[in-house]
């Protein structure tokens, strides 16, 4: 055996270990704030054109609702009026993230919501907003 001066494969693996769970600690400090909130409300849009094209496509009203009533809300399901909550619904929004706005955003058959709504969803100190036009429907994260 030599008498190297390196370290062994052990003593290597070892440190990666170490270094792995201290990065595994550190990284939801390293990440940007907000970054619940932002992927959180482009979900939502998503859910909110769902709803919308539903309603077009069906000829019905389609509302995303969201719960628990009175707020803030931790969650939403798409339901067409009066009617059970679609296949997939309710959705909970991501831990620590809430909800504010209209308790909910109904769409009508030519597309269009009932009224123009904003939605804030909050995460810590990010707070980000969903807006819905209402003469046509139409939903974006505002930036």
């Amino acid at each position: 055996m030599g008498t190297g001066s390196g370290y062994s494969l052990l003593e290597t693996l070892a440190a990666l270990v170490l270094f792995s769970l201290l990065l595994a600690a550190a990284l939801p400090h390293l990440l940007p704030a907000g970054v619940g909130a932002r992927a959180a409300a482009e979900e939502l849009v998503a859910d909110l054109h769902l709803a919308r094209q539903l309603a077009v496509s069906r000829a019905a009203e389609y509302a995303v609702e969201f719960t628990p009533a009175g707020g803030p809300y931790t969650g939403y399901a798409v339901r067409p009026a009066g009617g059970p909550a679609e296949p997939g619904y309710p959705k909970q929004l991501p831990a620590g993230v809430e909800a504010a706005g209209p308790g909910q955003v109904t769409f009508r058959p030519d597309g269009s919501a009932q009224e123009d709504a904003d939605i804030a969803l909050v995460a810590g100190p990010e707070q980000v907003t969903v807006r819905v036009v209402g003469s046509t429907g139409h939903a974006r994260v505002l930036p």
